[in-house]
């Protein structure tokens, strides 16, 4: 989709709907503003991306429909899926299976749903069983820093490494998925806004799941449609460059030095992994 209607769909409304619950969310939140927030933060990023998929690309069919589901509608599903079951990570006497579930699961999905043609056909492949590995160990590692560290710099430095992954999805010959990416951008840029707005104010760690799904699965469906490797790796190292804001020396310094270190350490990777993405493209016969 082009035009007014993608910006609409694939901007505004993702930003919109994500500022409005993380605003709620954050002010509820001010006497425990470290708290998680899984709920929340899932349906802030999630809803803003499922209105985004219908109006981009349409909604899928349902699972055991009859009717195929494209990969694309897998992202949705698995992402819906993501939204409605949050709340089992917080659910009184449940919490810590659920949490347990809830993560394995979603780490697990896209790897089953999108399949490689070849060796590659299971998620107990090796490469299958390594991604998984992976998926699952950008998400802790955001999910630890999303408590971690207060105010815009790490929303801001997931946007930039968001962005990066929609100019690789794009370079990889893919507009409908750098369309979808670039709505958790949208997402994640009304986050800096809220945490602008609100002081204190963390990151809703439920908002690192949905960008675990759809990044995961996104960078799953580009391995398929023959990324290289390096722009995969390159995408992982972006999502964990962050952390190198947490350097003790950095953060004694100036926390605004420890932003800039974090926002660059997920600019660069995800712009060389754009780069490499669109340098591998074959020539354009015309």
């Amino acid at each position: 989709m082009d035009g007014p209607s993608a910006i609409v769909f694939g901007i505004l409304i993702p930003a919109v709907l994500a500022g409005i619950v993380l605003l709620v969310s954050a002010r509820r939140a001010r006497t425990k503003p470290d708290e998680p927030r899984p709920v929340a933060g899932a349906l802030a990023l999630g809803a803003g991306y499922l209105v985004a998929h219908g109006g981009l690309v349409g909604i899928p069919p349902l699972p055991g429909s009859g009717n195929t589901v494209p990969f694309l509608g897998w992202i949705f599903w698995t992402t819906a899926a993501a939204v409605v079951l949050s709340p089992l990570r917080v659910a009184p006497g449940v919490a810590r299976f659920g949490n347990a579930f809830y993560v394995a699961l979603f780490a697990i999905l896209p790897y089953h749903w999108i399949r490689a043609p070849g060796v590659d056909t299971t998620v107990l492949s090796f490469s299958g069983f390594g991604g998984v590995l992976l998926a699952y160990g950008v998400w802790s590692a955001l999910e630890k820093l999303s408590l971690r560290r207060p105010g815009p710099s790490l929303p801001l430095a997931l946007w930039a490494a968001c962005a990066g992954t929609a100019a690789m999805a794009l370079g990889n010959s893919s507009a409908s998925q750098a369309q979808l990416v670039g709505a958790l951008a949208a997402g994640l840029g009304a986050a800096v806004v809220v945490a602008l707005l609100v002081r204190g104010a963390h990151l809703a760690s439920g908002a690192i799941a949905i960008l675990a799904v759809v990044v995961a699965s996104v960078v799953r469906l580009s391995v398929v449609y023959d990324l290289p490797t390096v722009c995969w790796v390159l995408v992982a190292v972006a999502f964990l460059g962050p952390w190198l804001g947490e350097l003790p020396s950095l953060r004694a310094r100036s926390p605004l030095l420890a932003g800039a270190v974090a926002f660059l350490a997920a600019l660069l990777p995800a712009a060389a992994a754009a780069w490499l993405a669109f340098d591998a493209r074959p020539p354009s016969p015309y």
